[in-house]
C-alpha cells in the first residue's frame, strides 16, 4: 500500500472532490441517508487511512468508523476496528450491548476471552492504558506519565498512594479546588481508606508522623517544609507538571518546592503527570537533576469536534474540521438570535 499524508491528501481537494463533498455532508448532517455504494466508499477509505503511517491520517480513518456507527448503529465495522486498535473498553461495550444478545462466532468469543486480559479491578483497560499501568507498577525511580486528559492519570496517582502507605507521600495538586476532590477520591479507595487515620490538607494537620499522605497545593507544601525543617518527603506526585512552564509566581513555587524537597532527601521520588510535556529533560535544571523515565501515551481514542458560532457578525453555525483544515458550514440562515440560542 502506498503511504501519503495528511497534507497529500488536503491537496486532492479538486481531483477527490467526491471523496471531499460526501465527507462534509457525512460529518455536518445527523440525518444523512448514503447508499450502500457510498457507505462502502466511505469505509473502505476509513480502512486505508487507518493504515497510513501518518498520525492524523490514522485518526480520519477512525472518525469515519465512529461517524459511520453513531449514524446507523452499525457496530461491526467499529467493534473490528477498535480491536486492531487495542481500545478495549469500546470493544468490549459493543460485545455487551450488541454482540451478546446475537450468535457470536468463534472469532466472536476468542475475542471476548482476549478482552479478559485488560480487566482491572472490574473494569477494562486500552491496550496503552495497561502498558502505563505495568509501567507505573514496575518502574521505581522518578518518572514522566504524558496522557491526554480523563485517561484514568488521577486512578493511577491513587493507585500509587495505596502502595506507598508506608512512606511520606505527598500529591501536589495546582488548585485548592481540588484539594478536597482528590481527598474524595483517595478514601474511596478501600485499601487506602482502612490504612489511614487522617489525609493531611494543611500544613497544622501534620503532627510528626513518621508516615503520611498529604493533598497539598504548592503553597500549602512550602509552608509544610518551612515549619518542618527536618521533614522530608519519599514521594510526591504532581499533578498538571506543565504548570511548572508557566511564568507566574505560584508556578514557579512550584519548582522551589522541589528543589527544596530534593535537597532535604536525595532519594525523594517524584512522579509528574501532565497532558502536555513532550521531553522530560524540560523539568530538568542545574538545580534540580534526578533520573527520570517517561511514558508517553499516544492513543486517540476521542476524536473532538469543533464547532463555531459567530454572534456578532456572520451569526452562522460552522464546524472546523482539523483533518481537511477547512471551516464547513452548518447553518447558515441566521436563525440563532444570539449566542446562548
Amino acid at each position: 500500500m502506498i503511504n501519503f499524508s495528511i497534507q497529500q491528501l488536503r491537496n486532492q481537494r479538486d481531483k477527490s472532490k467526491e471523496f471531499f463533498d460526501l465527507y462534509k455532508e457525512f460529518m455536518i448532517n445527523e440525518k444523512i441517508e448514503l447508499n450502500e455504494q457510498q457507505k462502502s466508499y466511505l469505509l473502505s477509505l476509513a480502512i486505508i487511512f487507518l493504515n497510513q503511517q501518518d498520525i492524523n491520517l490514522k485518526k480520519l480513518g477512525y472518525r469515519i468508523i465512529v461517524r459511520y456507527t453513531t449514524i446507523y448503529k452499525d457496530y461491526i465495522p467499529l467493534y473490528e476496528t477498535s480491536i486492531t486498535l487495542g481500545f478495549i473498553p469500546v470493544t468490549k461495550l459493543i460485545e455487551k450491548i450488541v454482540i451478546a444478545n446475537n450468535n457470536p462466532t468463534f472469532s466472536m468469543i476468542l475475542t471476548s476471552a482476549y478482552m479478559n486480559l485488560f480487566k482491572k479491578d472490574n473494569i477494562y483497560l486500552t491496550e496503552e492504558q495497561k502498558e502505563l499501568y505495568d509501567f507505573t507498577k514496575k518502574t521505581i525511580s522518578s518518572a514522566l506519565i504524558v496522557a491526554p486528559t480523563s485517561y484514568g492519570k488521577s486512578d493511577l496517582i491513587i493507585k500509587l498512594v495505596s502502595q506507598n502507605l508506608d512512606k511520606k507521600v505527598c500529591i501536589v495538586v495546582p488548585t485548592k479546588a481540588l484539594l478536597s476532590q482528590t481527598q474524595r477520591r483517595l478514601l474511596d479507595n478501600s485499601t487506602i481508606y482502612k490504612s489511614l487515620n487522617k489525609i493531611i490538607l494543611h500544613p497544622e494537620m501534620y503532627k510528626d508522623e513518621d508516615k503520611f499522605v498529604a493533598v497539598l497545593t504548592q503553597e500549602r507544601l512550602l509552608t509544610l517544609l518551612k515549619k518542618n525543617k527536618k521533614l522530608n518527603l519519599d514521594l510526591i506526585l504532581i499533578d498538571e507538571a506543565h504548570n511548572i512552564f508557566n511564568d507566574t509566581e505560584r508556578d514557579i513555587l512550584l519548582y522551589k518546592v522541589m528543589i527544596i524537597a530534593k535537597h532535604r532527601n536525595p532519594q525523594t521520588v517524584f512522579k509528574f503527570f501532565s497532558p502536555f510535556i513532550a521531553n522530560s529533560n524540560s523539568l530538568l535544571s542545574s538545580n534540580f537533576k534526578i533520573d527520570i523515565e517517561s511514558k508517553k501515551i499516544s492513543e486517540y481514542i476521542k476524536i473532538e469536534r469543533f464547532y463555531l458560532y459567530d454572534a456578532i457578525d456572520k451569526k452562522r453555525l460552522e464546524m472546523y474540521d482539523q483533518f481537511l483544515n477547512e471551516i464547513i458550514i452548518i447553518d447558515d440562515k441566521n436563525t440563532y438570535q444570539n449566542e446562548i440560542d
